[in-house]
């Protein structure tokens, strides 16, 4: 049985912390991360499949399907990276509810408590699947009494160049992080023009 699942095992990628292939499973394609020998990180791998237990349970994040020892199986997010579909996109009402769909599992994340330490910069951390964004690589996620995915995730935007308010959107940034109101939320939202 191990050497037909090494057989159906092939190469994808190599990300910082281990190396990513594409298995098939009863002509299903999955994710099999494993640890890179070289990674000095300890335990990202297993920090990733705990995480993605808890956030699947809100809807975010691929389908957490198994973790061994140092290897971990989840569901093939097979899509556009969100940059890109934003670029061929922006203006149309297909955006601003990919928009308000993450802005909703950041702030899932923000009352969890949970930090996903990409959202700055998520350039590759974010798939559109079927009109559908979904959240990858949770290997830093950490739990913090200050979360800042709403935080990160707007900068990323106004320096993605989407039209906001900003001296607004820094008031408003600053009042939610005191205590992550939904109010405040809202006014996010408003000011992204999604409600």
């Amino acid at each position: 049985m191990n050497t037909m699942i090494l057989m159906s095992m092939k190469f994808f990628t190599r990300g910082k912390r281990g190396d990513i292939f594409l298995e098939t499973v009863r002509g299903k394609t999955i994710i099999v991360k494993k640890k890179r020998a070289d990674s000095k990180a300890l335990n990202s791998i297993a920090n990733e499949a705990f995480w993605l237990k808890k956030l699947n349970t809100k809807g975010i994040g691929p389908t957490f399907i198994s973790f061994t020892n140092t290897t971990l199986r989840m569901a093939y997010i097979h899509g556009t990276p969100f940059v890109e579909f934003y670029d061929t996109h922006k203006g149309t009402t297909i955006i601003n509810t990919i928009l308000h769909k993450l802005f909703r599992q950041c702030r899932t994340m923000d009352i969890l408590q949970v930090n996903k330490e990409e959202m700055h910069k998520p350039f590759k951390h974010i798939i559109i699947q079927d009109n559908t964004p979904v959240m990858i690589d949770f290997e830093r996620c950490k739990r913090t009494t200050k979360p800042q995915n709403i935080t990160q995730f707007c900068q990323f935007l106004v320096r993605l160049g989407v039209l906001v308010d900003k001296e607004a959107l820094k008031a408003t940034l600053q009042a939610y992080k005191k205590d992550y109101s939904t109010a405040q939320y809202t006014q996010l939202l408003r000011l992204f023009h999604l409600r």
